[in-house]
Parts: C-alpha cells; structure tokens; sequence
C-alpha cells in the first residue's frame, strides 16, 4: 500500500519526531487508520501452547531461548 508523505516539504520530514502531530497531513492520519483498520481486521494474534503472546510471555520465551543456546549441548524447545 502507497501512503502519502507524513508531511509536504523535505526538511519537514528530517525532523518528523519534533513536529506535533496537528502539522502532519490529514490524509496521511486518514491512511493509517485505514491500515490499522485493515491489520486489526485479517491478523490474528500469535499463540504459544494455545497461549495468546502478550509482552510478559514474549519476555519470557525469549528468555527461556536465549538461555537454552547458551548451555552447551541444549537444544530449546519450543
């Protein structure tokens, strides 16, 4: 999907971060709510052992992961 620029002039864009966000382009606001409107809609939330993966439970098996390649001869399990 082809979104319109955030902004109109070339320096605005370099500093994006600064700008409040009434100086961005109506349009631009227009398309990514279509695009929210469109993930939200198709995507479905991962799952881990029929676990939805929130922040905690990401944390914890990247955790459990990373632990598991660091120990010599481990393999995780996932």
């Amino acid at each position: 999907m082809t979104m319109v620029r955030p902004v109109e002039r070339e320096k605005d864009l370099q500093r994006l971060d600064e700008m409040d966000n009434t100086e961005l382009r109506p349009e631009f606001f227009d398309q990514v709510k279509k695009i929210n409107e469109k993930i939200f809609s198709t995507v479905q939330p991962k799952k881990i052992s029929n676990r939805t993966l929130n922040g905690n439970l990401l944390v914890s098996f990247i955790k459990q992961y990373t632990e598991a390649i660091n120990q010599e001869g481990q393999v995780p399990t996932i």
